[in-house]
């Protein structure tokens, strides 16, 4: 009798993992449209002026239309019946299973709500780009999701997805078709279908460990105050409205609060001269630069995520190792610059200037790459895939070098 619930439960198990994936990767995100399409109508603009700051997408024309929220609701019309029931009728059929005479009707019960929960589980608001808690441990280690990225990568990831499940759940039913216990295919691919909890289970007490080590350090983070009610925010903020705002900047980097690591969050530090500042390390998520003069300045590990760098002066500039993503470039004189290492993912780079630019191991992923210059830049294992790419000339050899996927390279051979 146990035997016969194991065997039930990996069925089901089964069932589960097919129905999840395949609603998961084909129903529900194909059918959704993320709007990330830069929209040919429309530019952000600074208010109240024509001069743009950077492209527009379909979702936030939409959004800035009709309302927040307004295209998640747009695109749940029409698959918001397949979400919310995608797991029933494959609970249904793992119930009526058990009404075989050879099982008992009981497991109906725990067999559908293990369809059920792995349902929930892989397509809970997944579809809708809800945002996401940090890492969990059943989450793929992030080594092999770099690797499910590569072509080899893509076709053993589809094959472990797809192929283990139907062989499980029909070497099940042949089996119970014929009063015998399930085969050596059944038991294969059931162990298949294992490794990934087996793997989070194991995984477990490392995060556990992981978790006690970094105490201090999120300890240390909550008790950091927010900008504005720093010393340093403070005198920004004072000093930002005011007729004697240069002089108060000016006293600000002489009083050393403009260091390497300094913390400046949220900052407006727009059309200020910093030629050949050192601003390594640096933290202005959020942050303003906009047309600012940064020639040969050191950003190197700067934290930079979300910033706006519109129209900013960026040539001979050491932005290796930086965290850029989603930053704002449009229009910015990037020439020369020293990106390499760089995370670029989802940054707008809109009419930027990066000739001779060095962009080697820099990644780029996803990144808004429209009339961006890129003559003679170094890209070297560059990740350009899924990249943005309209209006952009390279060169045969520089294009060679860089890591891309097969739409973008089609972009950048026109």
């Amino acid at each position: 009798m146990v035997v016969s619930l194991i065997y039930y439960l990996l069925f089901a198990y089964a069932v589960g993992w097919l129905t999840a994936v395949f609603f998961d990767q084909v129903v529900l995100k194909q059918a959704y449209d993320e709007g990330k399409n830069v929209s040919t109508t429309h530019v952000w603009v600074i208010q109240g002026t024509n001069t743009p700051v950077h492209s527009a997408t379909d979702r936030e024309v939409h959004e800035h239309i009709h309302g927040r929220g307004s295209w998640e609701r747009l695109q749940e019309q029409g698959f918001v019946t397949a979400k919310r029931g995608g797991g029933i009728l494959p609970a249904l059929f793992v119930g009526l299973v058990a009404f075989h005479p050879g099982l008992r009707w009981w497991m109906a019960i725990p067999g559908a709500l293990l369809v059920l929960g792995l349902y929930l589980g892989w397509n809970h608001d997944a579809v809708l780009q809800r945002p996401k808690p940090p890492q969990s441990p059943f989450e793929l280690p992030e080594g092999v999701r770099k690797f499910a990225e590569n072509p080899v990568g893509e076709i053993l990831t589809f094959l472990y997805f797809y192929v283990p499940a139907p062989i499980a759940i029909v070497s099940y039913l042949v089996a119970l078709s014929q009063n015998r216990a399930p085969g050596e295919w059944f038991m294969v691919a059931s162990a298949l279908l294992l490794m990934l909890p087996i793997m989070a289970l194991l995984s477990l007490p490392f995060l556990l460990v992981d978790a006690l080590l970094n105490l201090p350090k999120k300890a240390q983070e909550r008790r950091r105050k927010a900008f504005k009610e720093s010393p340093v925010g403070k005198l920004v903020w004072r000093t930002t409205l005011s007729t004697s705002a240069d002089e108060a900047f000016r006293e600000l980097v002489a009083g050393g609060y403009l260091v390497p690591g300094a913390v400046l969050d949220g900052a407006s530090l727009s059309e200020r001269d910093l030629r050949g500042k050192d601003l390594s390390s640096i933290s202005l998520n959020e942050g303003f630069l906009s047309n600012s003069h940064l020639e040969n300045a050191n950003l190197e590990q700067a934290h930079l995520h979300k910033a706006w760098l519109t129209e900013a002066h960026l040539s001979g500039a050491n932005l290796s190792r930086a965290d850029l993503r989603e930053a704002h470039f449009s229009e910015a004189d990037l020439s020369g610059a020293d990106l390499r290492r760089a995370d670029l993912r989802k940054a707008d780079l809109w009419k930027a200037n990066l000739t001779g630019a060095r962009l080697d191991g820099a990644n780029l992923s996803e990144a808004s790459l429209w009339e961006t210059r890129l003559d003679g830049a170094s890209l070297k294992g560059t990740n350009l895939r899924k990249a943005r790419v309209w209006g952009v000339k390279l060169d045969p050899p520089a294009l060679s070098q860089a890591r891309l996927d097969k739409k973008t390279r089609a972009a950048l051979s026109h």
